[in-house]
């Protein structure tokens, strides 16, 4: 590898963490120049001022508050807040989401993953950040709850949000400011298979840069988090070949170690100008830093037929990833209950890494040596804002926009080294430059009809563009031009049954679509190491087409008197040109697989929710809080012979049940939950299927808390540590087929959290 690398990472990470502590350090000593109570100074106003900080960001949600704002809105919503985030002492956010009804965590238990709703991956979900697209190749898995002041899971798309969005939307609002002085940090880690990952984050945060002057209008948060992750994570794949008169022609083993150093760092500040009667200006930069080593050992061994091309492969790679954005966000109300929002964001981002691979015939000779060095640039602006037009009574309407253009430039190097005829060698040198364009306008009206009914009516029209150039060859890596222009009405009702509106019915039609992303656009193909059906070639495929989706859904909640709720909601979704992945034999003799568009596709399902103290039963009973929700889909591909003819990565129910208890007399609280996810076979292509264990999930946890400032967490997590298991089978009248089954083991993992204020 190129030793530049090596001393250019941990001097960048440096670099950033020394600039990130004088800026913190210098907040910090302001923050203590706060004058004694009863000081005649700027106090009254400066808790006026931050009035419209509280109600931009609504960050003073708690325990109730969350529920009132799901009950109140005409929009289907789940809001969770940071207690329910915290509780469970889980080290990444998305861990925390997994027991949200109707999402899921793609991955083997414990380690998170691709956030999933209603069992739908590859992307129907849409994942954002304070109201924005996550940064290109931010990691979820490095936001610590501990950031994070609640999150929004929308189950029916509006028109403020984008509406790629065909499985729901989730929404992580960081903390901000508050309205009074806040310094606090937290310490802790995870120790999963002897390996400890530590984790540092502090919060500042004040309604007051300083009590006299303009400052005296400029509050401030920041949050600031380092993580180091250590991971030792096996897999043993297994292959089976079995040609088409039943025959075994195949029997082989791979096992594959990898041992993972990550360093994570990111930070969060918020800086708000408030001028009065609700007018602010906001500045929000962020900075998101990614550093990792890996290394890779393969062993192979075959039973019989044809042996692997390598009989072993060791490969390490060394890469970093940077992103920093700045947004400046403006508010003006006019009028009589008018407003403005814009938002005006710039962002850059840089990954760089070089990966080396060498394979081994059964004698340990090398037969070649492979050498990747990848060098990716991407900045881009962003523009998106509302004004709220008042109107005649009863109405809230409004209308913005949504405006966005990126830029990347790539560079790629494949260098290769022979020392056999067996293993050829190909070089290849890339450059490689794309342009993503992004418009969207809407308009929406939320009108309360009567004291019971209200609705909601929406419509957005989008156009993403994505146009590549190379300077490479061309008939490796052609230009293309891919375009999706979506117009998406969004229609939502509520209707509350009683004088108490403790039931309430809820009604939404929206329409919704997935644009391909360029990795499933580029004609690029990705080689695999040892080639077969079962881990063949990966190529995209620049002609396919948006999926576009109708949705439906219907939901029942009641509310009891006591608190909590019971819920019902039917989804479902008719999907046209739906993305899968196709498995082919090229004429070169390797395996290639690629996504096409494949007809249509209809998913249905239930999801229910039930939140209860048992006390509400029977006053004698311990005051036990209990959670469940369960949730069963179905889907069916139309151009695909059944059984199992289902959407890809969906899982067919989802489950939890926790409770929390505290302890009387003790300020301990305890508590645990259950997750289920289940499995089964799926048929993604007439010549394809894939199988997914049942995943399980038992996690516990006790927290004390000490005094109002300080809390300390353990949490056990992965109790069942259960393997987790996926097949692929592949299949040709020609040949037969191929199967490959792949163990990932897991482990217990235990989770030490201790947050304090000073």
């Amino acid at each position: 590898m190129h030793s530049n690398f090596h001393h250019a990472a941990p001097i960048a990470l440096r670099t950033t963490l020394a600039a990130a502590a004088a800026l913190i350090g210098t907040l910090s000593f302001a923050q203590t120049s706060t004058p004694p109570a009863g000081t005649p100074t700027a106090a009254q106003p400066a808790a006026s001022a931050s009035a419209p900080v509280q109600q931009q960001q609504r960050i003073d949600v708690r325990g109730a508050n969350s529920e009132s704002e799901r009950r109140q809105s005409t929009a289907t919503r789940i809001v969770v807040n940071r207690e329910e985030l915290l509780k469970q002492g889980d080290t990444s956010i998305s861990e925390a989401l997994k027991r949200v009804p109707g999402v899921s965590i793609g991955g083997p238990p414990g380690r998170g993953g691709q956030i999933q709703m209603r069992g739908l991956g590859g992307g129907m979900t849409r994942i954002m950040l304070n109201g924005e697209p996550l940064p290109r190749g931010f990691d979820l898995d490095s936001l610590s709850p501990e950031v994070v002041e609640r999150v929004e899971v929308f189950r029916a798309a509006t028109a403020e949000q984008s509406s790629q969005a065909v499985a729901g939307a989730i929404n992580i609002v960081t903390r901000g400011p508050v309205s009074r002085d806040v310094r606090e940090y937290t310490v802790g880690g995870a120790l999963e298979a002897g390996r400890f990952s530590p984790q540092i984050g502090l919060r500042l945060s004040s309604p007051q840069i300083a009590t006299t002057g303009i400052w005296a209008s400029v509050s401030y948060s920041i949050n600031a988090q380092i993580t180091g992750n250590r991971f030792y994570r096996p897999v043993t794949t297994n292959e089976q070949g079995v040609n088409t008169q039943g025959a075994t022609t195949l029997s082989r083993s791979t096992f594959r170690q990898n041992f993972e150093h990550q360093d994570l760092l990111n930070i969060a500040p918020r800086f708000q100008w408030n001028m009065g009667r609700g007018e602010f200006l906001a500045v929000e930069p962020f900075l998101f830093s990614q550093r990792n080593l890996q290394t890779n050992l393969e062993r192979a061994s075959s039973k019989l037929g044809i042996p692997p091309t390598f009989a072993s492969a060791d490969s390490s790679s060394n890469f970093g990833f940077d992103a920093m954005r700045l947004n400046l966000q403006y508010n003006r109300p006019f009028g009589d209950g008018g407003k403005l929002e814009a938002n005006f964001g710039v962002n850059d981002n840089h990954f760089r890494g070089n990966f080396f691979t060498a394979g081994f015939d059964p004698a340990r000779t090398t037969l070649l040596t492979r050498q990747y060095d990848i060098d990716v640039k991407s900045s881009g602006l962003t523009s998106r804002g509302k004004v709220t037009i008042p109107t005649v009574e009863a109405h809230d309407l409004s209308a913005g926009w949504e405006v966005g253009l990126q830029r990347q430039a790539e560079t790629r190097s494949r260098k290769e080294t022979s020392f056999s005829p067996l293993a050829p060698a190909t070089n290849l040198d890339e450059d490689y430059s794309a342009r993503i364009r992004q418009l969207a306008a809407y308009a929406q009206d939320e009108w309360k009809i009567n004291k019971a009914w209200s609705l909601y009516s929406g419509a957005r029209w989008e156009s993403v563009v994505i146009e590549t150039l190379t300077n490479g060859n061309p008939a490796l890596n052609p230009s293309y031009r891919n375009a999706s222009h979506v117009l998406s009405p969004s229609l939502q009702s509520l209707y509350k049954l009683g004088d108490k509106g403790r039931d309430q019915i809820r009604v939404a039609l929206s329409r919704t679509y997935r644009a391909p992303n360029q990795f499933q656009l580029s004609p690029r193909k990705f080689v695999s190491t040892n080639n077969s059906a079962t881990s063949a070639d990966q190529q995209g495929n620049p002609n396919l087409k948006p999926e576009l989706a109708w949705g439906l859904d219907m939901g029942y909640e009641h509310y009891p008197a006591g608190g909590g709720i019971v819920s019902a909601n039917l989804f479902v979704r008719d999907i046209d040109d739906v993305f899968r992945n196709f498995v082919s034999l090229q004429p070169d003799g390797r395996w290639l697989r690629q996504p096409i568009n494949n007809g249509k596709a209809r998913t249905v399902g239930i999801e229910t929710e039930w939140k209860f103290n048992l006390q509400q039963f029977d006053k004698e009973w311990p005051k036990l809080d209990v959670r469940t929700n369960l949730s069963v889909y179905n889907s069916k591909v139309n151009n695909i012979p059944g059984p199992n003819n289902r959407l890809e990565q969906q899982a067919p129910a989802l489950m939890n049940l926790g409770a929390d208890y505290t302890i009387p007399g003790m300020p301990l609280q305890i508590g645990g939950n259950l997750n289920v996810t289940t499995g089964g076979e799926v048929r993604t292509a007439n010549n394809q299927t894939v199988y997914s264990s049942v995943r399980r999930g038992l996690d516990f946890y006790a927290q004390m808390r000490f005094d109002r400032t300080t809390t300390a967490r353990i949490a056990w997590a992965n109790v069942l540590h259960q393997d987790s298991i996926n097949i692929t089978n592949v299949f040709d009248p020609s040949f037969g087929s191929s199967a490959a089954t792949t163990v990932t083991p897991t482990k217990p993992i235990v989770r030490l959290t201790y947050s304090s204020r000073f």
